[in-house]
């Protein structure tokens, strides 16, 4: 049995967000912590602003209120939950800091942890620390960016964001240093940030956040002592992304930035009316893209048209005698709801035909094909039945079975195999936050010996990317001169507005590292506004590029 963990969470409070319990509660769960939580009370310290701020400061409250009052949830992020409600806790001590100096404070504080003697510290609020009780825990004071980071006039995290447009939203764990003003990254995420929800984008963000506690003892119960000096290199490069100051509180100030919000979001609210969540996807393809496949033309690619009432995305390639298979997602706009289908392509690039090929009661989409021996395999996206699901072909192109459940009970988007040293592995993102944030934020890699043998090992670093910009898979895994490249989504802003190519340094079952290669966005037609598939077989490449889809459209 592995030993748990000895960890003191400080808290300011008894009643805490319901973020933090969320990942309190987590940590309880998993069985791998001893958990006892510090409770002091600390004074409130109060801001002093120039009177030239108050109107500008009132009127971004009033819009953080409003958009509080329409995009809440039921279990919003700043909920407040009472942690006596949680079982399995070690042990809760209240200190006392009344009639106390700061000295005095630091002092009987440091005495309690040397007591308890914790292996790590977890610091949620305003807590005085001194050198020494720094150094009491063998794997150091953690604090959160999104908890601790120097709050612009008092907003919580992801209000600038939203508010001055920025394309995504950091949170990070920190290793305090002994000055507790240098920190070492040890986890990190990068979420898009919502265009048009304050709150949304708080959601998203901090229940992200709440994930990473659990996953970081978890890792030091099945790595040891090496595991956060593995962290730090590995998030070496990120920089802590905090609120600054840079936009001025005076009210003549704010008047621009307040009136730019105001308009993205009154455009969004007329999006909505004039077009479909669902987008307009076209294929496009191109016979003589060989050679560099990182510098295409794609403005010469040829478009595949669709029949009205649909759209084709999601391709997928496979060239069998003399033939071009495009296996693709077919959106029923009627139905809201897509299933699998094949188009039939002769060596030239001209089509002679499509028909569904697996239709279930469900969404499907990703239509992901490998060959195993003689066989055909297809993993289809079915994160709306909670499965991965694979089917085999008994008649190629048309007749596929369904083989078996690979993983159930996961919320899992374009799962993507690729065969590498002998080993197979298994590349999809999966949502853990119960859909408040989506899938398209952390990729998880999974490794067997042979993809029929149900034996699925999660990598220890998982998940291996935890960012909109580039976790979720848009095609193929392939090698070129012995580099492997992952081509990847960017979701930020909104879903499918990019792809990149990912260069894959590091792939064993230990490690995992890629790096941007080169970042593709549909600037070569004004008219598009996203591509999010790339693939290729027997000189043939394709792509799928989108517009909106007005309500009233036709097709």
């Amino acid at each position: 049995m592995i030993k748990k963990i000895p960890v003191c969470i400080l808290l300011n409070d008894r009643i805490i967000p319901l973020w933090i319990f969320t990942g309190i509660s987590d940590m309880v769960a998993s069985e791998g912590a001893d958990i006892t939580l510090i409770i002091d009370k600390m004074p409130v310290s109060r801001q002093h602003r120039s009177m030239s701020c108050l109107p500008g400061i009132l009127m971004l409250r009033l819009i953080d209120k409003i958009d509080w009052l329409i995009f809440r949830s039921s279990k919003n992020y700043n909920s407040k939950r009472d942690v006596s409600q949680l079982h399995g806790l070690t042990g809760v001590v209240e200190a006392v800091t009344s009639h106390e100096t700061g000295d005095e404070y630091k002092d009987r504080l440091t005495t309690l942890l040397e007591t308890l003697k914790p292996d790590v510290i977890i610091k949620f609020g305003e807590h005085y620390l001194s050198k020494k009780a720094i150094r009491i825990a063998e794997y150091g004071v953690w604090t959160f960016s999104v908890d601790s980071d120097a709050k612009t006039a008092g907003f919580d995290y992801g209000f600038w964001e939203v508010i001055r447009q920025e394309p995504v939203s950091f949170s990070s764990v920190e290793l305090i240093m002994d000055d507790q003003k240098a920190c070492q990254t040890i986890m990190a995420s990068v979420e898009s940030t919502c265009p048009f929800s304050i709150n949304k984008n708080r959601n998203k963000v901090f229940f992200r956040t709440s994930l990473f506690p659990r996953r970081l003892i978890e890792g030091l119960q099945a790595s040891g002592t090496d595991y956060l000096a593995r962290q730090i290199e590995r998030f070496s490069d990120h920089k802590s992304q905090r609120s600054d100051s840079r936009t001025s509180l005076k009210s003549f100030a704010l008047l621009r930035v307040v009136f730019m919000y105001l308009y993205r979001v009154s455009r969004f609210v007329i999006n909505k009316f004039l077009y479909t969540d669902a987008f307009r996807w076209r294929l496009m393809i191109n016979l003589s893209a060989g050679g560099n496949r990182y510098s295409i033309m794609f403005e010469k690619f040829s478009e595949i048209s669709s029949p009205p009432g649909v759209f084709w995305a999601d391709p997928f390639i496979v060239w069998s005698k003399g033939m071009y298979y495009i296996f693709v997602e077919e959106f029923v706009y009627r139905k809201n709801k897509a299933h699998i289908s094949v188009l039939e392509l002769d060596s030239n690039g001209l089509m002679t035909g499509y028909h569904p090929v697996i239709v279930q009661g469900y969404h499907m989409s990703y239509p992901f094909i490998f060959r195993l021996d003689e066989d055909y395999f297809m993993i289809p996206e079915t994160a709306s039945n909670n499965t991965i699901e694979l089917y085999r072909c008994t008649s190629f192109p048309d007749i596929w079975e369904f083989d078996r459940i690979m993983m159930k009970d996961v919320s899992a988007t374009d799962s993507t195999l690729f065969n590498h040293n002998g080993r197979w592995w298994l590349f999809t993102t999966l949502d853990k936050t119960g859909s408040v944030s989506g899938g398209s934020t952390e990729l998880y890699l999974f490794y067997t010996d042979h993809p029929l043998s149900g034996n699925w090992i999660s990598h220890p670093l998982n998940p291996v990317v935890s960012d909109e910009r580039s976790a979720r898979c848009a095609g193929n895994l392939f090698t070129d001169n012995g580099v492997i490249y992952r081509p990847a989504q960017d979701c930020t802003i909104r879903y499918g507005r990019g792809f990149s190519l990912r260069r894959v340094t590091l792939l064993n079952e230990t490690e995992y590292n890629e790096i941007l290669e080169t970042e593709i966005k549909p600037v070569w037609d004004k008219n598009l506004k996203g591509t999010h598939t790339f693939n290729f077989d027997n000189g043939m490449t394709i792509i799928d590029v989108y517009d909106f889809h007005g309500r009233l459209s036709s097709n």
